[in-house]
């Protein structure tokens, strides 16, 4: 499954073979939280399903609140709220180029700017708080890249602990709604000579949460 902006609020179709599409790129396997690459976040999304494969392609969703809330170790001497400061960059370019390299062009970088996401955000309707991480989350604003990488990647890793992952088996008809401000998501592989079209639509997000005006 892709995760990619709807600059025209239209739905997205997702599938191997989109003809209208500039440029599709596997993402398999990536776990995200769209609105992390936009200024502005996103709320809610609804993916239907109108063609599956035999097996795989199950979408898998991780429960961030519960990696805030479990989380206790320690990072580099610095306590649980130290980190609630903290900034990250994320990033579409960085998470594409782990898995396939430098594939977009100078004038698609341009288009594809990073934003910039607080580490720690807290649900405007629960109060709860969780970790804003996922593929996207490139580096800590203001750390050395590989310092911050290592903590982002240990975020990533509680965060799909098993006991706290949902993964959904696809069948034709259902309708999935999920709340991207506490729940991160990844496609799994499936057989690429096989047939899977879903539709997505996002909800607009509740503005920015870093002043991007600098």
């Amino acid at each position: 499954m892709l995760d990619i902006s709807i600059p025209d609020g239209k739905i997205l179709q997702v599938a191997p073979n989109i003809a209208t599409a500039k440029k599709v790129v596997d993402a398999t396997g990536l776990y995200v939280s769209p609105g992390l690459i936009d200024i502005h976040t996103h709320t809610y999304s609804l993916l239907v399903a109108h063609e599956v494969p035999s097996e795989g392609g199950n979408t898998e969703f991780a429960d961030a609140r519960a990696c805030y809330d479990d989380w206790i170790e320690p990072f580099d001497g610095m306590a649980k709220d130290e980190l609630e400061d903290l900034v990250c960059e994320h990033s579409l370019i960085y998470s594409r180029l782990t898995i396939v390299g430098d594939i977009f062009s100078a004038a698609e970088k341009d288009e594809l700017a990073p934003a910039h996401q607080p580490l720690v955000r807290r649900h405007p309707r629960t109060g709860r708080k969780i970790y804003y991480v996922g593929s996207h989350c490139s580096h800590v604003v203001g750390w050395p890249t590989d310092k911050g990488r290592v903590l982002i990647q240990g975020l990533n890793e509680f965060c799909v602990r098993p006991e706290t992952v949902y993964s959904h088996t696809w069948q034709a008809g259902d309708l999935v709604i999920w709340d991207n401000r506490c729940v991160l998501h990844r496609g799994l592989a499936y057989n690429p000579a096989q047939r899977r079209v879903m539709h997505r639509a996002t909800v607009a997000g509740d503005g920015p949460l870093i002043n991007h005006s600098n």
